[in-house]
């Protein structure tokens, strides 16, 4: 009885949370008893797992994540210019535009086909038998293999919360080439953060760390973080990328990084 009392509980709490902008994520029992269906093999290739050449496929267990928006936020998640923001239990926070999700199939995974660890041991930043629970955002680079070479961007895992935003924290970010604060939030924010702005799995403002590296150690660190300190957990930007396209992108950053005057901003659980 207590149990049912619980599970109803939970729905009423996510259909107060369609008229909201943000939802906790049931456990995989409750989310299936939500979506009234069965979870689906997703296989992929485990970006975390890539080493050179080698590129091993997983497949997991879980539900397209278009059909988790529907439930928890209603027909109101595809309005233009919302950010979909999965929020991690390590501080990771990964920003995502909903047009992606028009581009390409992502899924919500809870749990490995034919295993009974929910873990990965992420090789780009040197730590082993991660968790994934509670969720696993997972993309089909399979049947969309340009996917491969981003890398672990917009893969978050250990997601327990999402929130859906329209993106006016720009302005927090956004100098005179605005236009780089997207590749800024994609590749840098997940993590640290720029006056306030960003994630807290390593909350280290980067518009002042970039002015006091200076262009060329701002480069090895962002390009090559291992060789400062082989031990680092945070991965070179983009390896599947070319190395002129890395290294373009990689002054960008700075360049933008380096023109944000400061502000005393704060968000509040960011």
């Amino acid at each position: 009885m207590l149990i049912r009392f619980h599970g109803i509980l939970f729905l009423l709490l996510v259909l107060l949370s369609s008229h909201s902008n943000a939802a906790v994520l049931p456990d995989a029992n409750e989310l299936k008893r939500l979506l009234a269906e069965s979870p689906i093999e997703v296989e992929v290739v485990e970006p975390h797992l890539i080493a050179g050449k080698t590129r091993p496929h997983v497949v997991y267990l879980g539900y397209p994540v278009e059909k988790i928006f529907r439930v928890l936020f209603g027909a109101e998640w595809k309005a233009a210019g919302t950010t979909v923001e999965f929020r991690a239990l390590d501080g990771y926070v990964s920003r995502i535009p909903t047009g992606r999700f028009d581009q390409y199939h992502a899924y919500l995974v809870f749990a490995k086909k034919n295993a009974r660890e929910f873990r990965v041991n992420n090789l780009k930043q040197h730590e082993e038998n991660v968790a994934l629970a509670p969720y696993y955002l997972v993309w089909d680079n399979i049947h969309h293999p340009g996917l491969i070479s981003e890398g672990g961007t917009y893969w978050p895992y250990q997601v327990n919360e999402i929130l859906m935003s329209v993106s006016s924290e720009q302005s927090l970010i956004s100098g005179e080439k605005s236009r780089d604060a997207p590749e800024l939030e994609k590749y840098c924010l997940s993590c640290h953060q720029v006056n306030g702005f960003g994630g807290n799995k390593a909350p280290l403002d980067l518009a002042e760390q970039t002015k006091i590296l200076g262009r060329e150690k701002f480069l090895v660190w962002v390009l090559n973080p291992s060789s400062i300190n082989p031990d680092t957990k945070m991965p070179a930007i983009v390896e599947g990328m070319p190395e002129t396209g890395r290294r373009a992108l990689a002054l960008r950053l700075f360049e933008h990084l380096n023109e944000l005057p400061h502000k005393q901003a704060s968000q509040p659980g960011n």
